[in-house]
């Protein structure tokens, strides 16, 4: 999965590039009245491409890691649900059971965002793999060297 963004600041052999989140609302019909459409995100990512401050840049994230993280917010707290659901609906009373689906959708869901959100940001995983547009301050600098 590749986006563009704006490098912002670099921190050694990373950049911090700001990214606007509207891909992933260009198919929803509320997007134009959603608060979340539109916001800028910033992230760390390897500057393979030496890209400077003001460039903007393509970022990519392997499609593996998209993908799992898609799998373990949207399907494994609906999975856990069910099964809590079932496994309680054979051994309890059905109104109980609705309680252990509920529990089954909220831990997992917890864990996600608590663990995985960790881990995702203790590994780096976006790297940026070419320079689309240089910045306003590679001009100046080529302006004052003439």
């Amino acid at each position: 999965m590749t986006q563009s963004g704006t490098v912002k600041s670099l921190e050694g052999s990373f950049a911090v590039v700001e990214i606007l989140r509207d891909s992933a609302c260009a198919g929803c019909s509320s997007a134009h009245s959603c608060i979340g459409c539109k916001k800028k995100v910033r992230v760390k990512a390897l500057n393979s491409a030496s890209a400077e401050v003001g460039d903007t840049v393509c970022v990519e994230t392997p499609t593996r890691r998209v993908m799992f993280y898609a799998f373990c917010v949207f399907l494994l707290p609906l999975i856990c649900a069910i099964a809590a659901y079932c496994i309680a609906a054979v051994f309890t009373l059905e109104k109980y059971a609705l309680l252990w689906a509920l529990g089954g959708f909220i831990i997992p869901f917890a864990f996600v965002f608590f663990v995985i959100e960790a881990r995702a940001k203790k590994q780096n995983n976006l790297i940026i793999i070419y320079v689309e547009k240089k910045g306003e301050t590679h001009v100046d600098k080529l302006d004052d060297t003439i």
